[in-house]
């Protein structure tokens, strides 16, 4: 920027002129390209609830499945108010993940995240030691619904690693991320999905890592890093005949053992009603008859607390219904 200032005499002539310069750099806010992701709310503002996704906090499409992320709205820079904050270390991480897994064709796509990390915390490099932590950004496809809760310890054999990015040099200034991936030569013969061998049913994860543990300093070497969003871009494969019951009810619900469970539409044969924890962890399973409409369920053995039961098959996960165990 360039500006010059005049100083006139009385009678209108030129008394002195300078010009001073000076440049101003603008960090213009990039929009992110998420026409054709396949990932809904990529931006996580739609039904955004500021707070952890395992313990009050909303974003639609979106769950906690292991730790407790944490949606933020308000951060400075972020290109629609709401982010979601990732903590992690070796051996314990928040991991954020969709709610449903999708039918993905076995090919190319894009990878596409916009992030920062959270000032002053979770060292990546420790100057007097010349020491890399090994600060890690990862991203991984499970296949289908069948999760194996044990962070870090994924189940190799249901999980594809298409992206793990080193992020030690990472800084608090917002960077975007393309990574491109490839899962054609993915081997998912027993769990296919649309148009069999050539789709495969993909539900993404998030996390961070380090090599620190719990006893090196505890939370407060927990690498954090903000998420503003997340796309994936690849082509989805239609399901031949989804099915999808239109209500699902609990009750009594609260309860303090017996519930009913039941539905308005058949569910698919292969269907499982699945009682799990706020973060997740499948604790009960049922096998219901899913063309009578309803089954009594007993639940007198699990601790009072919050769960929630969704209908799980090979087809989908349905919505989740949340259940209050006195």
């Amino acid at each position: 920027m360039t500006m010059t200032v005049i100083r006139r005499k009385n009678d209108g002539t030129v008394c002195s002129q300078a010009t001073i310069s000076k440049t101003i750099i603008l960090n213009c806010i990039k929009a992110p390209d998420c026409t054709g992701s396949v990932v809904e709310n990529t931006g996580f503002n739609d039904g955004a609830v500021s707070g952890g996704l395992a313990s009050g906090g909303a974003s639609t499409g979106w769950k906690a499945l292991w730790g407790d992320p944490h949606v933020q709205e308000g951060i400075a820079g972020s290109s629609d108010a709401w982010s979601i904050e990732l903590s992690g270390k070796l051996d314990t991480s928040d991991v954020l993940s969709t709610q449903e897994a999708f039918c993905l064709e076995k090919d190319t796509g894009t990878i596409r995240m916009r992030i920062a990390r959270v000032q002053g915390e979770g060292c990546c490099w420790e100057e007097v030691s010349q020491v890399n932590f090994g600060c890690k950004l990862s991203v991984q496809f499970f296949r289908g619904e069948d999760y194996v809760y044990s962070y870090p310890n994924w189940n190799p054999i249901r999980c594809l690693s298409p992206m793990s990015l080193d992020i030690t040099s990472l800084d608090t200034e917002w960077v975007d991320i393309n990574v491109p991936y490839d899962i054609s030569g993915w081997d998912v013969s027993d769990d296919t999905c649309g148009n069999g061998t050539q789709a495969v049913y993909v539900r993404p994860v998030i996390y961070i890592t380090n090599a620190l543990n719990m006893d090196q300093g505890g939370d407060a070497t927990r690498t954090r890093v903000m998420v503003d969003y997340f796309c994936l871009d690849g082509t989805l494969t239609a399901l031949q005949e989804p099915t999808k019951p239109s209500s699902l009810q609990v009750y009594p619900n609260p309860t303090t053992g017996q519930v009913t469970v039941s539905w308005d539409q058949p569910l698919p044969s292969d269907a499982r009603l699945v009682f799990s924890d706020v973060v997740g962890r499948e604790l009960y399973t049922v096998k219901p008859d899913g063309h009578k409409g309803s089954v009594t369920v007993e639940l007198g053995h699990m601790p009072p607390g919050v769960y929630f039961l969704n209908v799980r098959s090979r087809e989908r996960t349905f919505d989740a219904v949340k259940l209050v165990k006195q």
